[in-house]
C-alpha cells in the first residue's frame, strides 16, 4: 500500500486553519480585560466633576482609598473606563505617564481657567501600561 501524498498538503492546510482559527479565538478570549467595579466608589459621580469645580471628587476620596489594591492592578484603559479622561495627561521619561484627576483645583473654575494647580490623585504609569504609583498631593508645574 502506498502513500498518497495529494492529501498530505490539503490535510496540513486544515491543521494551519484550525490553529489559527484556536489562536485567535484565545488571543481575544484573554486580550480583554474586565474594568473591575469599585465597591462604593461612585464612578459617574467622578467623571462629571471635571476639574474637582464641583467638590464631589474630595467626597469620594475615602472610598477611593478603600479600593487603591483593586486600583493599583489597572491599567490606563481601565483607569479611563472608571475616572474617565484625566485632567492633566504629562508624558514623562522613558514611556512614562501621569494622569492627574484634580479634586481641590486652586484656579477659578467658573472662568474656566485651567492652570493645572490645586491638589489631586496622580496616577503614575510604567512603560508596560502599569501603576508603579497612586498619590494625593499638591499638583503643579514640573
Amino acid at each position: 500500500m502506498s502513500l498518497n501524498l495529494y492529501f498530505v498538503p490539503l490535510y496540513m492546510k486544515k491543521i494551519y486553519i484550525m490553529l489559527f482559527c484556536f489562536s485567535f479565538v484565545l488571543f481575544f478570549l484573554f486580550s480583554c480585560e474586565k474594568t473591575p467595579e469599585l465597591k462604593g466608589f461612585d464612578a459617574t459621580t467622578w467623571q462629571k466633576d471635571d476639574f474637582g469645580c464641583q467638590g464631589k471628587r474630595a467626597e469620594l476620596l475615602p472610598n477611593f482609598e478603600k479600593n487603591k489594591a483593586i486600583i493599583m492592578e489597572l491599567g490606563q484603559n481601565q483607569v479611563i473606563d472608571i475616572f474617565g479622561k484625566p485632567d492633566v495627561r504629562q508624558p514623562y521619561k522613558r514611556g512614562q505617564v501621569f494622569y492627574v484627576y484634580f479634586y481641590e483645583p486652586q484656579f477659578d473654575c467658573k472662568k474656566m481657567e485651567r492652570e493645572a494647580r490645586g491638589k489631586a490623585v496622580i496616577f503614575r504609569f510604567d512603560a508596560i501600561d502599569r501603576i508603579s504609583e497612586i498619590t494625593m498631593e499638591e499638583f503643579g508645574e514640573w
